[in-house]
């Protein structure tokens, strides 16, 4: 048994690293339309990546 998480919620952490991972690479090919679609993709997993962040910025909204 490891210590590594497998999921977040009902989602794999491997989905999490493949739509960052996609984001990566079309910021790396530079298709700015490409970048805003991945980025799309990634903004749902922001509360994984950064939890203390969102956390915080949902209290002051």
């Amino acid at each position: 048994m490891t210590d590594t998480p497998t999921h977040y919620g009902l989602a794999k952490i491997v989905t999490i690293r493949r739509d960052f991972d996609r984001h990566r690479q079309a910021c790396r090919e530079g298709d700015i339309t490409r970048i805003q679609e991945t980025w799309d993709m990634c903004e749902r997993w922001l509360g994984y990546v950064f939890p203390v962040a969102t956390r915080d910025a949902r209290k002051e909204a």
